[in-house]
């Protein structure tokens, strides 16, 4: 399996499957796609609108630094709890939840579509909210949005190796990881519809 599997603060390249965000709640899984791949990083904190710029500039540094990174950028995706606000934003949310995706875009140059899903949506009968797995997977040439909830407990089947960053993955925050995540059940994902949040042609 190829597919990057993101905790926190965790970048990775994949042209195979995609990437896969465990426990995203107060989080934001994010992924920009290029034309021979999908970068993803899980945007931990930094929901504050004075971090945008600081936390979107360490990630594109890192994007652009890659082999692929200055691929023609296709799309720009952002899953969060949005509009329930559980990524804590200053009000308004959804507006800050632009905002923020908008700052990550000109980081990265990327002046094509951004696309955004709400976790608010997916579990809208749900209080206090869940925690999610988001999943951005590849589906002929394009990518498509998986969810299902993420249960903090060994029904998420989550495995962990050895961390070792490489030319695909890292940590961009923290230099003593000692794990990472090498595999989740991917049973009971459901297909997610993003909405257009901003972006060109």
């Amino acid at each position: 399996m190829s597919m990057k599997f993101l905790l926190e603060k965790e970048t990775g390249y994949d042209n195979v499957e995609g990437v896969g965000f465990p426990s995203i709640q107060g989080c934001m899984a994010i992924g920009y796609q290029v034309s021979d791949g999908i970068f993803g990083f899980h945007n931990a904190g930094h929901s504050a609108t004075d971090k945008f710029d600081t936390r979107a500039k360490k990630w594109a540094d890192w994007v652009l630094a890659h082999p692929k990174g200055r691929n023609p950028g296709l799309a720009l995706y952002g899953v969060t709890f949005a509009r329930t606000n559980e990524r804590g934003y200053s009000q308004p949310p959804v507006g800050n939840w632009k905002a923020e995706l908008k700052t990550f875009a000109a980081r990265l140059g990327h002046t094509g579509p951004i696309f955004g899903y709400d976790l608010s949506l997916h579990f809208h009968d749900r209080t206090p909210k869940p925690s999610a797995y988001v999943q951005i997977s590849k589906e002929g040439s394009g990518y498509s949005i998986f969810v299902k909830e993420w249960y903090q407990s060994a029904k998420d089947g989550l495995a962990k190796g050895d961390y070792v960053a490489t030319v695909d993955f890292k940590n961009l925050d923290w230099a003593g990881a000692a794990k990472m995540c090498t595999g989740v059940d991917q049973t009971g994902l459901t297909r997610a519809f993003p909405e257009r949040l901003g972006g060109g042609v």
